[in-house]
This record gives C-alpha cells, structure tokens and sequence, in this order.
C-alpha cells in the first residue's frame, strides 16, 4: 500500500501502526453461530483506546446460552458489535441494541446490514437511560467487568456498573422476563456479592431466583495475589482485602422460591448450539418453578464439559 492508503486507513480506524512500521489490521471478521461479525481485533492496542468495541471475548458463549422463547420485545445492553442483539432477533419480534459507545452503535448496525436482520434498533444510551417506562420481556449484557479494582476504560467498567444494572433491571423486566448476563464480580468478608447483588435489586429482590454458571473462581495461588497486589497499586489498599474474583453467566427470573445457585463449569469447551440452547431453557425453567436440583446433572451430562 502506498503512504496514502496508510494514512487514509489508519484515520479510519481500520488498521494501526506498531513498533517497526509495521500494519496490524485493528478490526477482523469472524463467522460466530452462523453469522458474519465485524468488531475490534483482540490484538489491537485497545488498552488506550476509549472506543474500543469488545473483540468477542465472552459474547458468543452468552448467545449460545440464551433460551429461544418467542419474545415481543426484547433489549441487549453494551450490545459491542451487536452479537447478542443478532441472536435476539430470531425470536423477537422486535429488538432494541443499546450502547453508550456510539462506535459500537456503528459497527452493530454494520453486523445486522451484513446479516440481512431488520428487526433490531441501535440506541445510545447509559445503561436504561433512554428507556424510561419501557417493559422487556428479554434483558442480556454482557457487563464490561474485568479483574481489574478500578476502572480503566470502557470495557474495564468495574462493580458500578453492575450496582446501576440491578438497581434499574426491575422496572424494565415483564413478569415473565428472563434476564441473562456475563459478569466478573468479587466477594469481600463478610460481603459476597451474591448479599451486595440482592440489596441492589431491592425490594422486588423476593421474586427473583437465580443461576450462576461459573467460569472460574481465583481465591488463592500466585495469580490471585498478583491480581491482588497490582490492585493496590491501581485502587489503594483494600485491594488486599478481597477474598475471591468470579467470572460467569447469570440467570434471573421471577421466582416463588428466590433461591441463588452456582455451578462450576467450563462452558467454552461445551458442544454446539443446539444442546446449549436446551440447558438456557432448561435453567430458566428451574429458576421458574423453583426447582433447580436437576441442573448439575443435566450440565454433567453434556459432552465435553470440563468441571472446574
């Protein structure tokens, strides 16, 4: 390429130069559960960048694991490059991809171009913002928590974000709504998140059951203090306190018996679509009925799940 297309191409966005002239391409293409996906390259230098749209880090294990209900409406918050919001599409009438990255809102609107979906909205807004007296009968957001203490950019939002979610997730959510989302969170002594999580959702907290597919779970070991200690240079000294980082998926629902369940799995090694979508069923029916003492069985018997 000549020094202009270079120019031309690195105004846009499109690549970046790196140490040694070198071109690194700053989007890429994938093909994820039959769809064609443009979003942010993972090896592009995102880290100082606040615009950056999610490189499908956890996003296609969270649309694998979605149930296909018939839905009239439903809302993807953080929607990134829209891949969540896509997977809605095939069985919602309608369906609304927020984000408060209007980069993110571009290249959502990109995906569903390519993809011939046109049944789906691209909003910006912070969180509920722009939905003031709007019901959803599916909520998914894919949070941008990381292991990080304090906030660093866009796809580093830390526990504030989460706090926000359920404080406002109750009064969009249909009586027979289903929410899911990808979250990282920390539990403190006496403080685990599981307590901090249902003083948020407040007083409709009793109507909620849910389930925790846990990705993994650090408490101890080398990388959990090294974790710890870069805290503390990032966030202060109560860094030092935490006591365990979990990464997983969350089913909610609206529940007689407001039980919470974790299980220790490790959904990127499980079998295609298919069988996932049944356990995203299957989950929010135990969550419903408040009978969720077959779920470890029904997850232990998918094929190539590795407990952790």
């Amino acid at each position: 390429m000549g020094s202009q297309a270079v120019r031309d191409l690195r105004s846009l966005k499109i690549i970046d130069t790196c140490p040694g002239d070198r071109l690194i391409a700053r989007l890429a293409v994938r093909h994820v559960l039959g769809k064609v996906l443009v979003t942010d390259h993972p090896q592009s230098g995102f880290r100082g960048e606040s615009l950056i749209v999610d490189p499908l880090w956890e996003g296609p294990a969270l649309a694998r694991l979605m149930p296909s209900r018939r839905r009239r409406l439903s809302l993807d918050l953080g929607t990134g490059c829209g891949i969540l919001a896509l997977q809605l599409a095939q069985w919602s009438d309608h369906v609304i991809a927020s984000d408060i990255n209007p980069r993110a809102l571009a290249m959502g609107e990109l995906n569903a171009r390519l993809n011939s979906i046109d049944n789906v909205s691209f909003v910006q807004s912070d969180l509920f913002e722009a939905f003031r007296g709007q019901i959803f009968d599916q909520i998914v957001f894919n949070a941008p928590v990381g292991t990080e203490f304090r906030p660093r950019h866009m796809l580093e939002a830390g526990e504030a974000i989460l706090e926000a979610f359920f404080n406002a997730m109750p009064h969009h959510l249909a009586e027979t709504g289903v929410v899911q989302l990808n979250l990282c969170f920390r539990d403190w002594p006496g403080d685990p998140f599981v307590t901090r999580m249902r003083s948020w959702i407040g007083p409709t907290d009793h109507a909620f059951g849910a389930v925790l597919l846990r990705l993994w779970r650090r408490s101890s070991g080398p990388r959990f203090f090294l974790e710890k200690a870069l805290g503390v240079l990032r966030a202060g000294p109560e860094a030092l306190s935490c006591s365990a980082i979990s990464r997983g998926i969350m089913t909610l629902a609206r529940s007689p018996l407001p039980t919470h369940s974790e299980i220790d799995v490790n959904y990127h090694q499980w079998p295609p679509q298919a069988t996932t979508r049944h356990l995203g069923e299957a989950i929010v029916a135990a969550i419903e009925t408040g009978a969720d003492e077959n779920l470890r069985g029904l997850i232990g018997s998918m094929g190539r799940l590795n407990p952790i």
